[in-house]
């Protein structure tokens, strides 16, 4: 839930026209650079310590959001049905 609301401050509205939330409290513009289109496919790098020997180093899944108190992104791979946290990762926009 608190991804969600970042989001939204990072957006324009009505009530603060011509201006965002997040600029007001912080007196600069938000970085949006790290935002991406959801359900987006993507590529997931697998940490070296979970690769096989000569096996893929990367999963394909599809990008959820932003997982709350953690740094990067939210995955769900569709082949094993989990979900992975992960900050390396390739986006198909």
């Amino acid at each position: 839930m608190a991804s969600l609301v970042k989001v939204w401050n990072c957006c324009p509205s009505s009530a603060v026209p011509g201006t965002t939330s997040y600029h007001l409290w912080h007196k600069k513009q938000p970085d949006i650079g790290h935002f991406r289109v959801w359900g987006c496919l993507t590529y997931v790098h697998i940490q070296k310590n979970k690769q096989e020997k000569l096996g893929l180093y990367m999963e394909k899944c599809i990008f959820m959001g932003y997982p709350d108190g953690y740094k990067g992104w939210k995955f769900y791979n569709p082949i094993t049905k989990k979900v992975i946290i992960s900050e390396r990762a390739d986006f198909d926009e």
